[in-house]
């Protein structure tokens, strides 16, 4: 081959690949094929969501309300503690031996009485985050779906004056090195969220009949894909 037909050879493949990236690059800007990524900060929806804050609220009234509840009992059982530490009867006495097994008795229902109620609002928390968790994913199936996204990931968006050395070693260990502000699509699904429990007077649906309802209403007994349909 001539030295002229190599320069010829080689000017032709950059050309023609340089044609190939400007393609492709256009392709993927213009959302027309190839893959469409769009981001989602999923604390930054609970955060946000109003729906969320009430859910929490009400847990958090009846915790209050339980843990008064909680000491009035305690409160009790310390007296009948009192009363067996004060009394004159001898230890082998049936009246001593009664009244200790009234403390041990009264002891153990509010040491079971405790663990019932810890118990019943860490399964409600837990049914709060999947019933808001599955509304986010529904909402953001229709929202990706309806704009072309063939994938939608979860990220951080990074805090820039967060000193959390945990806070910081998320953001080093986060999938995501680049991104624009299009990819991010946090503002637009936590507003079509609240959009919607706005429109709904505060009664978006549950996905369990296990979560308290807001404002009274009953909750929805099924789950249905067009449970939070909205137009994000």
């Amino acid at each position: 081959m001539t030295k002229t037909r190599l320069i010829f050879a080689v000017t032709m493949a950059l050309i023609g690949a340089s044609l190939i990236f400007s393609q492709a690059y256009a392709q993927g800007n213009s959302g027309e094929s190839g893959n469409k990524v769009g981001l989602i900060d999923m604390e930054e929806v609970f955060k946000n969501y109003k729906k969320f804050t009430v859910l929490q609220e009400e847990l958090q009234a009846d915790m209050e309300k339980s843990k008064a509840e909680l000491e009035g009992s305690f409160k009790r059982l310390q007296a009948a503690e009192r009363q067996l530490k004060d009394s004159t009867f001898k230890k082998d006495s049936d009246n001593y031996t009664a009244l200790e097994s009234r403390f041990t008795t009264e002891k153990a229902a509010f040491e079971a009485k405790v663990q019932n109620k810890d118990r019943q609002f860490k399964r409600r928390q837990a049914e709060i985050y999947k019933t808001i968790h599955g509304e986010v994913q529904d909402i953001v199936q229709v929202f990706a779906t309806r704009k072309g996204y063939s994938l939608v990931m979860r990220f951080r968006r990074p805090k820039s004056i967060d000193s959390d050395p945990r806070s910081i070693a998320a953001d080093l260990n986060s999938s995501v090195v680049f991104h624009r502000d299009a990819d991010d699509i946090t503002d637009i699904i936590t507003s079509a969220l609240n959009r919607h429990f706005d429109q709904t007077a505060g009664t978006a649906p549950k996905r369990d009949s296990k979560v308290r309802t807001v404002s009274g209403q009953k909750p929805a007994t099924s789950r249905t894909p067009t449970r939070t349909r909205s137009n994000p």
